[in-house]
């Protein structure tokens, strides 16, 4: 099977679980889009997002919930409830540790930025290296750093 073949059918789900957030999504309906098995989708999901599906979940409804409370004056009980959460307890618990402050905040920051805007820039030299972290592990990012300032 050739490569486009295989991330299509991950793209695709991925645009299902964009347009279905606010519903409950099950990891054999998901399959059955890509025409696998859930074990061999599951895994190649994980193979490509470096995320397990419930992670890449979570992590799709919390931005969306974001979103919204940038967005709209939607209480944050009620995003968190269209989002699948059972309480609202729950939902701020899950967007604190996601976004490092409670809904409430971060919608009142939300409102406090200023508006990006585009600006063209003149062409320039770009050098990167390919490290993957996240930011619980800043040792890595310091590396990638250092790599950077000796090319």
């Amino acid at each position: 099977m050739k490569e486009e073949q295989r991330y299509a059918g991950i793209i695709r789900v991925a645009e299902f679980i964009e347009r279905h957030l606010q519903e409950e999504l099950h990891l054999e309906e998901l399959a059955r889009l890509t025409g696998y098995s859930p074990f061999h989708f599951h895994r190649l999901f994980c193979a490509c997002t470096g995320e397990t599906l419930s992670q890449y979940i979570r992590e799709r409804r919390l931005a969306y919930a974001a979103q919204r409370l940038r967005s709209t004056d939607e209480s944050g009980t009620r995003i968190g409830f269209d989002i699948g959460y059972g309480s609202h307890e729950s939902f701020i618990r899950s967007f604190e540790k996601r976004f490092g402050e409670p809904p409430q905040l971060f919608r009142r920051r939300a409102c406090t930025m200023r508006e990006a805007k585009i600006e063209v820039l003149q062409a320039a030299h770009v050098a990167g290296v390919v490290c993957q972290t996240d930011t619980s592990k800043d040792r890595h990012i310091a590396g990638a750093w250092k790599t950077i300032s000796e090319l």
